[in-house]
């Protein structure tokens, strides 16, 4: 480096314009090279150490000519002892230091020029209570290099010696990229026993976090070796120093920010291993307490200076144990405290320790008591996992620390890695805020995947919702629909019920007008007479629905043993039963009789039947007739024996018999009405027969609804009278099997329940007749209830509409509602006033589904014959309202 070259740098690094203390020396010294300008530079205070060290190391590579000296021939083993030579009465190893006499330097004595052996000394670094520090450069390989040496008055001392020389022998044995290596040992300027070490340039670990603490300060954005992530790097080269340095037995007892450099190309290097003490040794000199003074005078136990008494290392960084002067305990987790105590400064830019005086730092030290771990600036964060590393690290006693420095450092790894530390594991909720954030583009897949499956489990639970609620609607919607279809059907049936009752009253009244116009007497004829013979009746015909030969000009009439002879109002009423039997039936289909032709009012009463099966006239004078005509009306028959007619006797309007067997297997229901006089006597009693086969099986139709499955007619005892079920639903015994139904149609309670029959959840709707003491049910599956879509035309079900009153034959051919199969003992044709079918009869000409076949339609005739006169309707104010119950 010319003094050109030398101006430009100094003018480069410092921004200072040194051109006139150049030419200054120049010319007081012609001969001087620049390196010797620059020591004067130095010298005069123009420039500091710092830079003085840092334009050495900024040369360009020398590769000059080597020396005269080395190219003598090199001496054997035995020949003359080295230029410098250390001798150590007694045992020296690396791992004993023993007091001993101050060593013998052999060799030649330092030189005017500062030439020490192949050392060039350059200038002076420092200087400080136990010795100096030069800088110097090597002769032969031409690099820098710091020589450090005793002072040669301290040299005699033997305790301070063994220090010296024990530095320099644990420093050259420790081979580690952050320890400074230790080139060779000589002879120092002063004359003192030296050795050369790397010249490291840059600064102080304490100079970085000064630095770092008063950008903060400013405000200013930290970046580079400033950022927290660049210190805790430093950090972790000063951990893998020390894990080294413990692995081959060394404790170094003095780590501070002040004893660790940082290079200009990030190196770290841990330095000052004076007080460094072999692990597991007993008496070693750096045991020994010597209380010293720095070359300044000033007390070297200042709290930040490292302490030379019993008690070794700086105060304010010592582990518990050491601050206790236990020497000989320490081990590498003396150290690792105070690493501890060195990262919570690095992180939070202040101090870890607290006190004003030497004795309060120690006691603090000795009982581990911290400042707490708090950013000395605002705007500094103290991570969390930093605080735990922080604790665990500086506990009290160091079987609760980590085990090694490795383990420190590996956790400090571990947080910026932004992985879990051991010092405070994750909780969940930290472990998925940790592993989203490593896997930041897998974690924005995972939360768009959540917020649409969360999108489609909303909407998922929104429609179940609105399913569950349409269901809950439709449940609502449904049994509404069932109970109005079941009271609506209850109440067709009911009015059919009463359309026959009207046609009993009307019947009643015909019989009073007949008694006023007809006073002749009135043929009978009994059975026998509707039998082929000589006696046989008139306008016998063929009947299929009947199974025999049946008069509708002629009722069968039978004679009690003590009947007497008929009054002329018996007379009249028979007349009058002859003379209205046939429009009766006829009216029972629920059309107009009229609309109707001869053959096709002759074909509904003889093959497909009408609903007025029968009607039968019983008086009290033992005389008792049947329309119409057939054989099998015993001729003895009492009827005022029968139960109906004793009912019936003493009931002021219509009542109801219980249910028997007709033609074909049909139900034959009857009811009956008292016969009175102009006096308002009972002289008799009339009865209808009525197949209530149709008007029942459209009470009971489904009319085709999936959700139902069972619609009955039962009566108050529970008995089944007709049941229609769907298909695959289950077919119900003789009595309602449902207890709680069956017990609230006992108590004549109406409405609906919901109850399980059948191995499933059912809604059972149970409505009364007005004129029976019977009961529809409807049996309904709840979950198809619920699944079951909403009708258009609330209050109905299905298809089951109004059926007539007397119930047209239907379209189609539906079977007829399911009788039980063993129906009570009950009054049969044969026991009834009822005729039986004969023997002698032809067989029926169709089956029971015949019973349902279509009936002809009314089509007009040319010549329509008309109809026989009904007296029912002129006499219309002689009809007998149904008495109130």
């Amino acid at each position: 480096m010319d003094f050109t070259q030398l101006q430009a740098k100094i003018h480069t690094l410092s921004r200072v314009d040194i051109g006139a203390h150049i030419d200054q020396f120049r010319r007081s010294a012609p001969q001087a090279t620049a390196e010797a300008c620059l020591l004067h530079l130095r010298r005069q205070g123009v420039i500091d150490i710092k830079l003085f060290k840092e334009l050495h190391m900024a040369e360009a590579i020398d590769a000059t000519s080597a020396p005269q000296a080395l190219r003598a021939p090199i001496p054997a083993l035995n020949a003359t002892e080295p230029a410098v030579a250390v001798t150590q009465p007694g045992s020296m190893g690396p791992d004993t230091l023993d007091d001993a006499d101050p060593p013998t330097i052999r060799g030649e004595s330092p030189s005017s020029s500062t030439d020490v052996d192949h050392y060039e000394v350059l200038g002076e670094l420092g200087k400080g209570a136990m010795g100096e520090v030069h800088l110097a450069r090597d002769l032969v390989l031409r690099r820098k290099v710091a020589l450090k040496s005793i002072l040669p008055n301290l040299q005699q001392s033997p305790a301070l010696f063994s220090r010296f020389l024990g530095e320099m022998q644990i420093t050259a044995q420790l081979d580690h990229p952050s320890i400074v290596p230790v080139y060779g040992v000589e002879t120092g300027p002063s004359g003192g026993l030296a050795y050369a070490m790397k010249l490291v340039q840059g600064k102080e670990l304490q100079a970085l976090l000064n630095e770092t603490k008063e950008l903060v300060t400013q405000g200013k954005r930290l970046t580079g070796p400033y950022t927290l992530e660049a210190r805790l790097e430093a950090f972790l080269k000063i951990c893998d120093a020390l894990a080294y340095a413990h692995e081959r037995g060394v404790v170094h007892r003095d780590l501070k920010p002040a004893n660790v450099m940082l290079g200009s190309f990030n190196e770290v290097y841990v330095m000052d291993w004076g007080i460094a003490r072999i692990m597991g040794s007993r008496g070693t000199p750096q045991d020994q307490g010597v209380e010293m003074y720095d070359a300044q005078g000033n007390d070297a136990r200042q709290t930040a200076r490292t302490r030379l008494g019993s008690t070794l290392g700086t105060p304010i960084y010592m582990s518990p144990e050491q601050a206790a002067g236990k020497n000989e305990q320490l081990d590498g987790r003396s150290d690792l405290y105070s690493l501890g105590l060195m990262l919570q400064e690095i992180v939070t830019l202040s101090q870890a320790m607290g006190g004003t005086t030497l004795q309060e730092v120690l006691t603090n030290a000795k009982d581990a008591r911290r400042l707490p771990v708090a950013p000395a600036v605002p705007g500094i964060e103290v991570p969390r996992e930093i605080r735990a590393i922080i604790e665990r690290a500086t506990q009290r006693e160091p079987n609760q620390r980590y085990a090694k420095v490795s383990d420190l450092a590996e956790d400090v790894r571990r947080y910026l890695r932004n992985e879990e530390v051991l010092a405070e594991p994750d909780t969940y909720l930290q472990a998925a805020g940790r592993w989203f954030s490593q896997h930041r583009m897998l974690g924005m897949a995972l939360i768009f995947l959540t917020l649409f499956l969360g999108s489609a489990a909303t909407i998922g639970v929104l429609v179940f919702s609105r399913n569950k609620l349409e269901a809950k609607h439709n449940r609502e919607l449904h049994l509404a629909e069932l109970q109005a279809s079941a009271s609506r059907r209850a109440q067709d049936l009911d009015a059919t019920l009463q359309h026959y009752e009207k046609l009993l009253a009307r019947m009643s009244g015909a019989t009073g007008l007949a008694i006023a116009d007809h006073a002749d007497a009135e043929a009978l004829h009994p059975s026998d007479h509707f039998d082929l013979g000589p006696n046989a009746v008139s306008g016998l015909v063929d009947s299929s629905f009947y199974g025999k030969r049946v008069s509708f000009d002629w009722p069968v009439s039978a004679r009690a043993p003590d009947a007497v002879e008929p009054s002329p109002i018996d007379q009249a009423t028979l007349y009058a039963l002859r003379k209205t039997g046939r429009g009766l039936m006829l009216q029972s289909l629920g059309a107009s009789p009229g609309k109707l032709s001869e053959d096709e009012q002759l074909r509904a009463l003889l093959e497909t039947g009408v609903p007025l099966v029968r009607v039968t006239v019983t008086l009290e004078s033992g005389l008792m007739s049947q329309y119409p005509g057939m054989v099998g009306l015993d001729p003895n028959l009492d009827g005022r024996k029968e139960p109906l007619y004793q009912r019936a006797k003493i009931s002021p309007g219509v009542v109801w018999g219980a249910p028997a067997q007709g033609p074909k297997g049909s139900m034959l229901l009857p009811c009956a009405s008292p016969l009175r006089d102009a006096e308002g006597q009972v002289y008799g009693v009339i009865a209808f027969d009525i197949d209530p086969t149709r008007a029942i099986a459209a009470a009971i139709e489904t009319g085709g609804v999936e959700h139902i499955e069972s619609s009955l007619l039962v009566e108050r005892t529970g008995r089944i009278l007709a049941q229609r079920s769907a298909d695959g639903a289950p077919q119900l015994s003789e009595m309602l099997e449902i207890p709680e139904i069956r017990e609230a149609i006992a108590r004549g309670e109406t409405g609906y329940r919901e109850t399980r029959h059948g191995g499933h959840d059912v809604l059972v709707t149970y409505q009364p007749l007005s004129s029976l003491e019977w009961y529809l049910v409807t049996i309904a599956n709840v979950d198809k209830v619920e699944r079951a879509p909403a009708t258009t035309r609330p209050g109905s079900v299905g298809s089951a509409t109004s059926a007539p009153l007397a119930a047209a034959p239907p379209q189609k051919n539906p079977s007829p509602p399911k009788m039980p199969a063993n129906p009570p003992p009950q009054p049969t044709v044969e026991e009834s006033a009822s005729a039986a079918p004969s023997s002698s009869a032809p067989p029926p000409a169709a089956t029971s589904a015949k019973l349902w076949g279509k009936l002809p339609t009314a089509t007009p005739s040319a010549a329509p014959s008309a109809p026989p006169p009904n007296p029912f309707d002129p006499w219309k104010a002689y009809e007998k309202k149904k008495p109130e119950e």
